[in-house]
């Protein structure tokens, strides 16, 4: 065995035993940064954290994987957490030609169990890995070997011999080669796939290694390490190749609530909603105060009424490309995912709370998973095609009795209050928010079925109800004749409805409610229209309102006006063309028979029903009228011709009562523009936006793509023929790139009955209220920004000790401990990647190493020297309020702090 590299184990070792003293003695837990974007390629590695001797996590944060990604065990000698300053793979290695340097990224060291037996470390993913796009190194494989086995996300062992394992040496002649290498060095294990071993050659050498990439989806890895000879240690790297800038996260959170009316419901109050009973305040959302995507400071705010809520760990969420219906049960019935199910996640008991950008903002998150998208996803994120579940489809309360189902609302999709949801980014942003709320109770559920029944002659009028079993705003709801309504709803308590008075010449005739299985109570009352249900789990129960048409006079005629209101003309002769009626009639209520004429004591003979003139509306056209006839027995009267010309309605004795019905066809107008600026040259940018009306789930995308700069490409889309009401236009930005992004520069809308713009979003009415209210304009106006890293790097002289360096921007704050083990050496403390270019940052230093033998920094009154260059050498500017600007190149800024011995 090499004397000189027998030494170095040693003194490793004894490092080891130090760190698991004061793991054991304190209860510290150490942690390394954030994980930076590698230097000479386009990967991440992986960071650790060490919580005890036998235990920690890890964070890979790459496509495909949560934030945290996994928790360890190992029953390991020797664990320690080491900072990659003297022991990293550098470009000429693979993996290091493939995610870049490792150096001063850290990594896990570890020997075998006690006594020298077979040690065996244990990794649980907590949310099933992707099948490519990331690895591990295993490092210093000489006196030693490794097996490797792992399980699938059904818990069923993966074939590792189908994996890709090549071995490599860290300390051969590449540069620059580690400090720790004591010789250039070409010993290599072997990979015996097989065994699914890395073997080394039985001798104690610097750098031996194997890189390993799996091809499977993992829900747990397991290293078994077992020596040769000597005392062996080694050494384990994680990497991906997501770059920083395109890594959007989707962060999912789940809350228990004591009541519904502790849960805030989300936009639209509506029978969308899947909740059994109604919910609490109207969403903040809706106020200007609080417009945009759904996030933490709104979430918690005492006034959702959310605040009494406590967080669920544990919570599965799935990922899918779409909806596929229903799943019922007990619980209700609440949409699902199509599947197979693109990834599922988990909740934790706590996890950091990233920002906007997917940055650590030092504060914490409980309850909750961060997923990193993989790239198809993020290409779905434009188009409204990645969707979001509570539970898993077949499960959607991951199988607990005790809980049922309040709402879901998600990014920027929290409308309506149904178990999917689909997942958007706001313009400049790469960090979405998903939050699921449930309340502690064992509820179960059953249906109520409102039916209407009318005779004959009754199309196109509406019957309109009321009472606590619809959620929509004041418990309203209508059905037309033959329709019905089924609301689920839970059991063990009285659900009330009522028919509003109805119109002449319909009336009320009877109410009959009839339980599917005997086990509910219902009670009704003809004379204020209404029925009671107390309704039993697992029960159904139908109940028929029929209305019957009663006229009072020999011919009565009523007017509908379907989508608006006003004034009609009419007349009404006899075969002699003898005026026996003539006038207007002002319709003040939609879908509601108006009285025109009633005239009595006609005989039998042809007459005819003309309608002469249609209100002067602006905003629309009206349709040609429709004619139904019946008479007092319920049979339909047969007519001749179009109402606008004339209708001959033949009496036979028996009295008639007519229906002239006109539909407003509205034509309101959402004109969409888009502009693009901040470059010049040849371009082809596409920007889209999803319009969605706020009654019901649907929407119309617009694509457009500008091909030139400034106005001489401005692109514009429209949509007309809209519905009279409220709109929302969401938009996404062109495709960012590695190096650039887009952000909205402006958005000006006009026209419209009013609007409100939040971000990239509008939300808007439209109504005939004038001439301009059908038609609105909104023009955005999309800018280039360039994207750069900011690195902050801490330079000890005299001392060393660990120092606090904070960066806060755009209303965020970054902070790192970083600890100088040698003076005068440059040492990593925060990545700020992916800023854009002019964005104001204030660098700062929070924290110093206490010292009873000396001052730091006097000559500055504490302060540090800061010196800030960009990556071609160009000084950047830092003000005396510690600010720099982001430009279109890295920067480094280098914090030096001075440590002076006291004379005495």
């Amino acid at each position: 065995m090499n004397q000189l590299r027998f030494s170095a184990k040693i003194r490793h070792l004894t490092v080891s035993i130090t760190v698991i003293a004061l793991l054991a003695t304190t209860l510290v837990t150490l942690t390394r940064v954030t994980p930076a974007k590698a230097a000479g390629g386009t990967g991440t590695w992986g960071s650790w954290t060490v919580s005890s001797k036998t235990a920690g996590s890890l964070n890979l944060n790459v496509a495909g994987f949560t934030s945290p990604s996994a928790t360890f065990t190992t029953n390991a000698t020797g664990l320690s957490l080491a900072s990659g300053a003297n022991t990293w793979l550098n470009e000429g290695t693979l993996p290091g030609a493939e995610y870049g340097t490792s150096r001063n990224n850290g990594y896990l060291s570890m020997g075998t169990a006690t006594s020298g037996a077979d040690s065996t470390t244990t990794f649980t993913f907590l949310g099933n890995t992707p099948t490519s796009g990331w690895s591990f190194a295993l490092g210093d494989i000489d006196a030693d070997a490794v097996t490797i086995t792992a399980l699938d996300g059904l818990g069923n062992p993966v074939n590792v011999a189908g994996w890709t394992v090549t071995p490599f040496n860290y300390c051969n002649n590449t540069t620059p080669r580690p400090t720790s290498c004591a010789a250039v060095s070409t010993d290599m294990p072997t990979w015996n796939a097989g065994t699914a071993t890395v073997t080394g050659t039985g001798n104690d050498t610097d750098g031996a290694s194997a890189w390993v990439q799996p091809n499977s989806s993992l829900s747990s890895l397991s290293l078994t390490f077992k020596k040769q000879v000597g005392f062996p240690n080694y050494q384990l790297w994680f990497a991906g190749d997501t770059p920083a800038d395109k890594n959007y996260k989707l962060t999912v959170a789940a809350r228990t609530c004591p009541t519904y009316s502790d849960i805030m419901a989300n936009k639209a109050r509506n029978n969308i909603m899947q909740s059994l009973q109604d919910l609490g305040v109207n969403s903040l959302y809706s106020q200007s105060t609080y417009a945009g995507p759904v996030r933490p400071a709104v979430e918690s705010l005492t006034a959702s009424g959310q605040d009494v809520c406590t967080p669920l760990a544990g919570w599965k969420f799935s990922l899918s490309n779409g909806t596929n219906g229903t799943d019922t049960g007990s619980f209700g019935a609440l949409s699902k995912l199509k599947t197979p199910i693109q990834a599922s996640v988990t909740t934790q008991s706590t996890i950091p709370e990233l920002d906007e950008l997917g940055n650590n903002s030092g504060r914490t998150l409980p309850g909750a998973i961060t997923y990193n998208l993989t790239p198809a996803q993020i290409s779905s994120l434009a188009n409204k095609t990645l969707w979001v579940q509570g539970g898993t489809p077949g499960d959607p309360l991951n199988g607990r009795t005790d809980l049922a189902y309040g709402t879901l609302r998600c990014a920027i999709d929290n409308a309506n209050g149904d178990n999917v949801e689909w997942v958007g980014v706001a313009a400049g942003t790469r960090h979405a928010f998903c939050y699921a709320y449930y309340v502690s109770a064992t509820e179960t559920s059953g249906k109520i079925i409102i039916q209407k029944t009318v005779p004959a002659g009754g199309a196109g009028v509406n019957f309109g109800f009321g009472g606590n079993l619809s959620f929509n705003n004041g418990g309203k709801f209508s059905l037309a004749s033959g329709a019905s309504q089924t609301f689920i709803r839970a059991a063990g308590q009285q659900w009330d409805v009522s028919e509003d008075l109805p119109v002449a010449p319909f009336e009320l005739a009877s109410i009959n409610c009839l339980s599917q299985n005997g086990f509910s109570a219902t009670g009704t009352n003809l004379g204020t229209r209404s029925a009671s249900i107390n309704l039993a789990a697992g029960d159904t129960v139908t109940c028929t309102f029929t209305n019957e048409f009663r006229p009072k006079a020999t011919i009565e005629l009523y007017k509908v006006s379907n989508g608006n209101v006003g004034t009609f003309g009419f007349k009404v002769t006899n075969s002699s063309s003898t005026e026996l009626y003539s006038g207007n009639t002002v319709v003040a209520s939609q879908d509601t028979p108006t009285l025109v004429s009633k005239t009595d004591g006609l005989p039998p003979g042809d007459y005819t029903v003309q309608e002469t003139s249609l209100p002067t509306e602006v905003g629309g056209t009206w349709g040609a009228p429709t004619i139904s006839c019946i008479d007092e027995d319920g049979n339909a009267v047969p007519t001749v011709g179009a109402p606008d010309a004339g209708s001959v309605v033949t009496l036979n004795g028996k009295n008639v009562g007519c229906i002239v019905t006109n539909t407003f066809t509205p034509n309101a107008q959402i004109h969409v523009l888009s502009k693009i600026i901040g470059s010049t040259g040849a371009i082809s940018a596409d920007s889209s936006y999803v319009i969605s009306p706020a009654d019901y789930e649907t929407s119309d995308d617009i694509t457009l793509v500008n091909t030139a700069w400034d106005d001489a490409g401005k692109q514009s889309g429209d949509l007309t023929n809209q519905k009279f009401g409220d709109y929302n236009i969401t938009a996404a930005p062109p495709t960012n790139t590695d190096t650039e992004t887009w952000e909205l520069d402006s958005l000006d809308c006009s026209g419209g009955a009013s609007y409100i713009v939040t971000g990239s979003n509008v939300d808007l009415t439209l109504d005939d209220s004038s001439n301009t209210a059908p038609e609105i304009t909104c023009t955005y106006v999309w800018k280039l920004t360039k994207l750069a890293n900011v690195y902050l790097e801490k330079i000890s002289l005299g001392d060393v000790g660990t120092f606090t360096l904070t960066a806060a921007f755009e209303n965020s704050e970054n902070s790192a401990d970083v600890t100088t083990t040698s003076t005068g050496v440059a040492t990593r403390a925060l990545s700020l990647l992916g800023v854009p270019e002019g964005t104001p940052i204030i660098i700062g230093e929070t924290n110093l190493p206490s010292s009873t033998t000396g001052n730091w920094n006097l000559r500055n009154s504490g302060d540090p020297d800061w010196n800030c260059q960009d990556s071609v050498g160009n000084l950047i500017s830092v003000n005396g309020a510690n600010e720099i600007t982001a430009t279109d190149k890295d920067i480094t800024c280098t914090a030096t702090n001075t440590f002076t011995e006291d004379p005495t």
